[in-house]
Formats: structure tokens, sequence, C-alpha cells
């Protein structure tokens, strides 16, 4: 009771702040003594409650982040791609000078190729970092391989490395190229002065034949070659049948009759047919096919063709391909105009691997 009184009290003389720090300094009291209360009755000798605010934590300032990048220019995305193939035309040169081929110097590179002993040809075409995208098998021992439109013959050598046995089949001719009859003497000359060429079978030689010759010989390979249009092949001229795997690569586009090809093709094949092309990205539920003809006339007026997706695929099939897919793509740079391209690469297979 005399507690309670002594809490009113003070609540009536001194107010809550005083009873507070009163039992405050109650509570807290441990041993030894303490400053004395102040008299009752007189608030003024108590000092105010002090509150005392948390000192702010200093935190570390976060340095800005640095300013991005802007992304690298288009020339200087090509700059290594340019140099790289600047380097091989001239490493190329001076070691093609103690070489004694007839016409080395002169020669068309549609393929980079690596001869062995730091010798590239500076082709306009460089696969090699391509090759995941086709699929081809490691090991391809015991297999047979037919490469149409073989050029410098990057693909035949390459799957001759991998232990198959290769045809590798290239027109006979400049004349046999695929070409409106009119524009034919037009078309061949233009490629006769890019040689430099005083017959179109000088041209013929320095195009096609002189590069694949040199490569085959520097390689000491053993693919045979075989000079046929792609409509006129047959099990009898190659002298072989039932191939592995037949390479159709990029052809389709100069060729007049694409479908007729592969009908003449898909009876050699009895495992992989390969194709590649570059697609039309348009309407994929209908099989389309672009006419070129016109717009090549300003370029090299023999190319005829672009195709959708779904065309391809409904042509495979059309021959007997039931099994088709896109097993890959690839990007590369056209040397030296070091112009981008795109190529979707297809596989046509048959169930069950028969015909």
């Amino acid at each position: 009771m005399k507690l309670m009184a002594k809490v009113r009290r003070i609540l009536a003389d001194e107010g809550v702040a005083a009873l507070l720090v009163r039992v405050g300094r109650k509570a807290t009291r441990v041993g030894g003594s303490s400053p004395p209360a102040p008299p009752a009755g007189n608030a003024e000798a108590l000092p105010a409650p002090v509150v005392q605010a948390e000192a702010p934590v200093e935190r570390p300032v976060e340095a800005a982040p640095p300013p991005t990048p802007p992304p690298p220019s288009p020339a200087e995305l090509l700059q290594p791609i340019v140099e790289e193939h600047e380097r091989l035309t001239a490493n190329f040169a001076e070691r093609a000078r103690a070489i004694p081929f007839p016409g080395l110097d002169r020669f068309y590179w549609y393929h980079t190729i690596d001869l062995g002993d730091g010798l590239v040809t500076p082709g306009q075409y460089d696969f090699r970092s391509c090759m995941p995208a086709f699929h081809f098998p490691d090991d391809m021992r015991g297999m047979k391989v037919l490469d149409v439109g073989s050029a410098t013959g990057f693909f035949a050598f390459e799957c001759e490395k991998r232990g198959a046995q290769v045809v590798s089949v290239e027109l006979p001719s400049l004349q046999t190229w695929d070409v409106i009859p009119e524009e034919r003497a037009r078309v061949l000359q233009v490629i006769a002065d890019y040689h430099g060429a005083a017959t179109l079978e000088e041209a013929y030689y320095r195009h096609l034949r002189g590069p694949f010759d040199f490569c085959h010989q520097q390689l000491g390979s053993s693919v045979r070659r075989c000079y046929s249009t792609i409509y006129k092949l047959s099990a009898e001229a190659l002298g072989e049948r039932d191939f592995d795997w037949v390479i159709l690569g990029d052809i389709l586009i100069h060729l007049m009759s694409p479908f007729e090809a592969l009908k003449v093709v898909a009876p050699l094949c009895r495992g992989t047919l390969v194709v590649t092309a570059d697609v039309m990205g348009v309407e994929e539920s209908l099989p389309l096919a672009c006419f070129f003809g016109k717009m090549s006339m300003a370029t090299d007026a023999r190319s005829w063709w672009g195709f959708n997706r779904k065309c391809i695929t409904d042509m495979l099939e059309r021959v007997g391909f039931d099994e088709v897919s896109v097993v890959g793509k690839y990007s590369e740079v056209l040397r030296p105009s070091w112009v981008p391209f795109q190529r979707w690469v297809f596989h046509g297979k048959r169930s069950g691997g028969g015909r």
C-alpha cells in the first residue's frame, strides 16, 4: 500500500517521466552505491530523459558499373577473317613458286583445303570450322561416298581422311553449265576473262580441273574423279552403286531442274543424302520455290532457284527418303567479297536403311 501511495504521489507531483526514470534506476541498480534520488517534489532537479538516436551505419559506396561498350562493328568482326585470308593468300603464293605444277599461280580456289606442312589453299569458301553441322561419322572406314559438284574437293578429301572410299563428280566442261543457250557464249566469256584465259579449255583448267588435281597430288589422295553432269549420273557411269553417303553441297540453286537431279541421284544412295541450301524463311505450311533466274542476270547468270524448308523436305520425301531432317546450320563469310551467308544441312534417309 505504501508503494502504491508513493507511485501516485510521484505521478501527481512529478509526472510519468520522473516515474520512469526512478523505476529504471531501481531496476538496474546492482551492488555498490548509486547517486541519491532527487528530493521528492523537486521535478526541476530531475534531468529530462535523454533519447540518443543510433548513429547511422556507414555502408561502403558501391562504384557505378562501367559503361557497356558498344558492340563491335561489322568491319571489326570481319577483321580477323580478312587478316587470316590475306595471310593464307600471301603464304600460298610464296610457297607455290617453289612447287612445279602447271598453271598453279593462276588457279581459282573454291575451297580452303589444308594440304599439310603449312600449305593451305586460300579458298572462297572455308568449311573447316563448319564440319560439325554436317554430322559425318568420325570413322568412315568401309563406307562409300559420292560428292556431287565437288569443285576443289574439300568434302571429298575430308571424307577420305576419315577412311571412306570416295568418288568426286564435276562438270566435264564449262559448256555443260546449266545456262540459257542464248546466253551461254556471254556467260562463259565472262569466266574466261576473269581467268585471263585465251580459251574455254584453259579457263576450265584454272577454274576446276587444275585446282582439284593439285590438291589430289599434294595429299597423295585416292579419291576418284568422275566428269559428268548430275543429270547423267548412273551406277554404270560411276562404276559404283549403293553409296553410304551422297553429298549435294549447295548445288540445287544452280540447277534448272533440281527435282530431276534429285530423282537421278536418289537410286545411287543406300544411306544418307546430304543437301545444303540457303533456305528462305517464308511460309512453312506450303512447299515453295522462288525463281532467281531474273535476279541472277546481274551476278553469275547461273543461279535459278531458292527453296523454303518444306519444299526441300517434300522433294526429298517424294524421291524416296521418308526420314528427312535438318541436322545443322552453319554461317560463314564469302571470301574475298566478305559477304556473310548461312546454309541449312538436310539429311534424307530411308527407314530401315534400304531403298
